[in-house]
């Protein structure tokens, strides 16, 4: 998830946006004036659901940094048996997971 780039986001808008207002400028007949409203409907719902998505992009980072320490915790705490960096869950790791269910 880390690679998810939100400018790339904003800047798909910001392109709909003004291809719905080209779109507008050069409509001949309502089919293509309702396509054009369509699309400037759907940028501006892209728009406001961005917003939402800007607000907590921060707590979503910090959340999937704590998330990628805790995967690194548990896959280095048996480095002699587990292989989870390479493939999760490692055959290690479920046999250890059945026996602790087990007992």
């Amino acid at each position: 998830m880390s690679d998810i780039r939100i400018d790339d986001i904003w800047y798909a808008i910001s392109a709909l946006k003004s291809a719905a207002e080209r779109a507008g400028w050069d409509a001949k007949g309502w089919q293509q004036h309702e396509r054009a409203q369509s699309m400037a409907r759907t940028a501006r719902d892209a728009e406001r659901e961005f917003d939402k998505l800007s607000r907590i992009w921060s707590d979503f980072k910090s959340y999937e940094r704590q998330r990628g320490s805790e995967y690194d915790r548990y896959v280095t705490r048996e480095p002699e048996g587990c292989s989870c960096h390479i493939s999760p869950p490692c055959s290690f790791c479920t046999r250890e997971a059945d026996e602790d269910q087990a007992a």
